[in-house]
């Protein structure tokens, strides 16, 4: 990394750890505040919760995104692992709501009116399609982060042997 690269990373890596925890935070505190008090085995509970969910991929998705951009200009692999298991854990996730959305939205049918059909398809639509490029796209990075990670490991033996800590 060159000197300015290595001056933006110091000066802007750690507040992007915090903004990147604050936007993750914010996202699951909201949908766990707005689903609450939990009652999985109603359907209505189940899929309204799935709009809620599917309302704050974006911000889950940019939090780790932008972690991963920290961990690599900062060179932390640990963390950048960490950051790859949690999109992989957001990957599986949303893979699950994308099946668990459709077939909510075949249950819920039944309960609604049929002038409000269409909207009940699209919304399913639309929860299906956000999920399902969601775990795309959160996949798509946890590859990319574990790749960086590998690179960053032998990477980081070379510098060591290249410039030799002293200790006093």
């Amino acid at each position: 990394m060159n000197s300015e690269g290595s001056y933006l990373a110091a000066w802007f890596g750690r507040p992007a750890y915090a903004v990147a925890i604050f936007l993750v935070a914010h996202a699951i505190a909201t949908v766990i505040s707005s689903s609450w008090p939990a009652d999985p085995g109603s359907v209505v509970w189940r899929y309204s919760t799935e709009g809620i969910v599917s309302s704050f991929l974006t911000p889950i998705i940019l939090g780790l995104l932008l972690a991963s951009a920290a961990a690599v200009s900062l060179r932390h692999t640990t963390v950048l692992r960490l950051v790859t298991v949690a999109d992989w854990l957001v990957a599986v996730i949303c893979f699950g709501l994308t099946i668990d959305c459709g077939l909510n939205g075949i249950q819920i049918r039944h309960q609604v009116n049929q002038d409000n059909m269409s909207a009940l398809k699209v919304a399913v639509v639309r929860g299906c399609f956000l999920f399902i490029t969601a775990s795309i796209l959160s996949g798509w990075l946890a590859m990319v982060s574990r790749g960086s990670a590998r690179q960053l490991a032998e990477i980081a033996p070379q510098e060591e042997t290249a410039h030799p800590l002293v200790s006093i």
